[in-house]
């Protein structure tokens, strides 16, 4: 079973949940104490905790499995709670910061996924820009003139790195990553 939902923060949550069985199992070990606090905070069925100290071969209906997941897992301010089909493919991962939700599916936020990649070319080119900014100063100290033209042309080619995709109006995941293939050379 799996439930996706976004939090209050608007980052997109998918909850996996544990299988009946292994639910059964530790409900089935739990110290009745624990079980009855549970209840007490609204984390557990009442009748289910009933079952299980009344039954010696207690076992979940899927409806108590799914209910017992919901109360447990998905938090009192979760934002519009879905489950999903366990065989549903989840888009890549790779802009998963700028996944969102549309209904029982997941798709990017193309814009969110934009600027995660200029962020991570920036990040990128930073350490690589203050290296040209350090060749820079000792050509300068030098008067090495063609030299200070050659790191100021390299400069300049890693701030144009991310023209392109500034430029876009992404329509998909694939036009931001081949937007930004040259980045992968630098």
């Amino acid at each position: 079973m799996r439930i996706i939902y976004e939090d209050v923060v608007g980052t997109l949550i998918v909850v996996h949940a544990s299988s009946l069985g292994n639910i059964e199992n530790t409900l089935a070990i739990t110290d009745y104490a624990i079980l009855d606090r549970e209840v007490n905070n609204n984390r557990l069925p009442k009748y289910v905790v009933d079952k299980i100290k009344t039954e010696s071969e207690f076992k979940l209906s899927v409806e108590d499995y799914k209910s017992i997941i919901w109360l447990q897992l998905i938090p009192s301010n979760a934002i519009n709670p879905v489950e999903i089909d366990d065989n549903y493919v989840l888009p890549d991962r790779e802009f998963r910061g700028a996944w969102k939700q549309n209904g029982t599916i997941v798709e990017h936020d193309l814009i969110k996924a934009k600027n995660i990649q200029l962020e991570r070319i920036r990040a990128a080119r930073e350490p690589k820009l203050a290296k040209l900014d350090r060749d820079y100063m000792r050509a300068d100290e030098i008067g090495d003139i063609a030299s200070k033209q050659a790191v100021a042309t390299e400069k300049q080619a890693l701030r144009d790195i991310t023209e392109k995709l500034k430029a876009l109006t992404p329509s998909s995941i694939e036009e931001i990553k081949a937007a930004t293939a040259s980045f992968e050379e630098f």
